[in-house]
């Protein structure tokens, strides 16, 4: 099976970008009109290949190769899907969240001139050093740089008390500028991480008692819009390049 690393001249950037440990930050790097750096649909190809290798170090490049792709380049993608030939349920699934984010991360929204990550933190626990991830949110910041399970335990930029104090690094997130790239220190499956991430802009309504409820909604029609793409456009994309 073809290697991305091996062949690909914009996945190269890619894989560079991964082992920094960059996230979305840097997807403009692959966005590049140069005809060395644009992705093809062979090029593309060849990265979802790489996104079910044995090897989870190719795994893990293709993973954020796809994820730093632009909304325009989904139809490329949904081709070179097609190419690859009828997928598997789990194969396809993994596909659908990745182009769930893709599609998310130029989706428009209310927002206001704060950070924000788009995660959700586990409760707390005494055992815990920092903050857990519980959960990403497609389409921000968070969702190609973070892993669930990912403790984050301080900021390069602004270091954070100790004992840990969960809303003093909410705080610092709110207070950095969305856009700017901070450096986090991550506990990631016992192994500390610097992952850099370039935050994306809080969603309006910070002041009003009932934030989270309508966060929660934000999030549901983000959703839906995402789905909408991949039942109506992307996935029928893919059965149509299956065609003889």
């Amino acid at each position: 099976m073809r290697r991305p690393a091996e062949c690909i001249p914009w996945t190269l950037l890619a894989v560079a970008i991964c082992a920094a440990g960059a996230g979305i930050a840097a997807g403009p790097a692959l966005q590049s009109d140069s005809a060395a750096t644009r992705p093809t649909v062979r090029d593309m190809r060849g990265v979802l290949e790489g996104l079910w290798d044995a090897d989870p170090a190719v795994r893990e490049q293709s993973r954020c190769a796809l994820l730093a792709l632009r909304r325009a380049q989904l139809p490329a993608l949904a081709s070179a899907a097609a190419e690859l030939g009828p997928l598997e349920p789990p194969a396809l699934q993994e596909l659908r969240e990745i182009v769930a984010h893709v599609y998310l991360s130029e989706e428009p929204y209310d927002s206001l001139p704060q950070g924000f990550l788009g995660i959700t933190m586990s409760p707390l626990d005494d055992n815990a050093c920092g903050a857990v991830v519980e959960s990403r949110m497609p389409g921000f910041c968070a969702y190609a740089a973070l892993r669930d399970g990912d403790e984050i335990t301080d900021i390069e930029e602004r270091p954070l008390a100790r004992p840990f104090d969960r809303n003093q690094f909410i705080n610092v997130i709110q207070e950095t500028p969305p856009g700017r790239t901070i450096h986090l220190k991550v506990l990631r499956q016992g192994r500390a991480v610097r992952v850099p991430v370039t935050l994306s802009r809080r969603p309006a309504g910070a002041n009003e008692l009932n934030y989270e409820l309508r966060v929660r909604e934000l999030l549901a029609r983000r959703r839906d819009a995402a789905a909408a793409y991949w039942e109506k456009t992307f996935y029928p994309a893919i059965v149509d390049g299956h065609k003889p």
